[in-house]
């Protein structure tokens, strides 16, 4: 019987992104929405690791954020990757061994546009599939009897909650996310946080304001808790009434799961977003700092009127159809 991967995260790469001696939970969503579609998770496999990987063979969905470095630029012979929703940190540290690998498992599906193109430039087979959060509304969908009158703040400290009325804290955040003291940043700064607090006067009106963050501490909390807490994120999410969030991967899938959500960013222009953000109403500043604000009808911001987008629903089938075949054609394997 054809047996099932599930990536884990241990950091044990210098170049991997986490807090300092913490857990990204964002990581543990991608592998929960890889997890709807596996009819059983047989072993658990470090991203780290995956090229040193020597347990039972095993089929693998290859999503999320990945950086390559030597030592880790392939899987092992004993794992059958499925690359999609996926995204490459460093592009320029692909090297002829890692092409020559995706190559073989081509056609790979790319979160953002960024990976797509670099792809496509080394000659493999690549389109656009976005994340494979986008899924998630299937499974954490919630009736509207359930929804709450809840907004949550999610790592974007502008709100500071407590007993008395939240206060905005937005400078602070983003300058320490950027490291950048300029006066044009700080000026457009000012101007985003005088916009959101417009944006969002109509959902804070006798809200319940709530703050979460994706980084947890400490980093030894093993992968059975680590997947607990990112399940109860998705499931506080998926009953709120509002998710203001400078995470990608709370914003998508919140907005599978028919929450309007606004993204808000002092970096638009990353290379992360191009491709994977253009279905979530966004403010915040592009690498100029010039103010930017891109909402749409579709995206709920005025209480009552969220409709699911039509893209969130096109690319949601189509990562499902892929991640289901994938799957299947590993049963078919099996019962010949």
């Amino acid at each position: 019987m054809m047996k099932y991967g599930l990536l884990t995260y241990n950091y044990i790469s210098r170049d991997s992104y986490c807090p300092k001696y913490g857990v990204n939970m964002g990581d543990y969503i991608q592998s929960i929405a890889a997890r709807q579609f596996l009819p059983s998770v047989d072993v658990f496999i470090d991203r780290d690791s995956v090229s040193s990987y020597s347990g039972d063979p095993v089929k693998l969905i290859m999503n999320g954020w990945w950086h390559i470095y030597k030592g880790n630029e392939t899987t092992s012979d004993a794992i059958t990757p499925l690359y999609v929703a996926y995204h490459i940190n460093n592009q320029k540290a692909l090297t002829k061994k890692a092409l020559e690998h995706l190559k073989k498992h081509t056609p790979i599906g790319c979160r953002d546009l960024a990976t797509m193109n670099c792809l496509l430039n080394h000659g493999i087979d690549a389109y656009l599939s976005s994340c494979l959060t986008l899924t998630l509304g299937k499974t954490y969908q919630v009736s509207e009897k359930e929804r709450t009158n809840t907004v949550y703040f999610v790592d974007c400290d502008f709100l500071e909650t407590g007993n008395s009325k939240p206060k905005p804290n937005w400078i602070k955040w983003c300058l320490s996310r950027t490291a950048r003291r300029s006066c044009a940043i700080t000026k457009g700064l000012e101007k985003v946080k005088r916009r959101t607090w417009e944006i969002l006067e109509g959902f804070l009106h006798d809200a319940l304001v709530e703050k979460r963050s994706h980084e947890y501490y400490p980093l030894s909390l093993d992968d059975n808790a680590r997947f607990q807490i990112a399940d109860q994120l998705l499931r506080d999410y998926s009953k709120g009434k509002l998710v203001v969030t400078s995470r990608l991967h709370c914003a998508l899938p919140v907005l599978s799961m028919g929450v309007p959500v606004l993204f808000v960013s002092a970096n638009l222009d990353d290379h992360r977003y191009a491709g994977a953000l253009d279905c979530v109403s966004q403010i915040g500043l592009d690498r100029k700092q010039n103010f930017v604000e891109r909402l749409d009808s579709h995206h709920g911001l005025i209480p009552g009127t969220h409709v699911l987008p039509p893209s969130v629903k096109a690319y949601s089938e189509q990562l499902s159809r892929r991640c289901l075949s994938f799957v299947s054609s590993a049963a078919n394997e099996t019962s010949h």
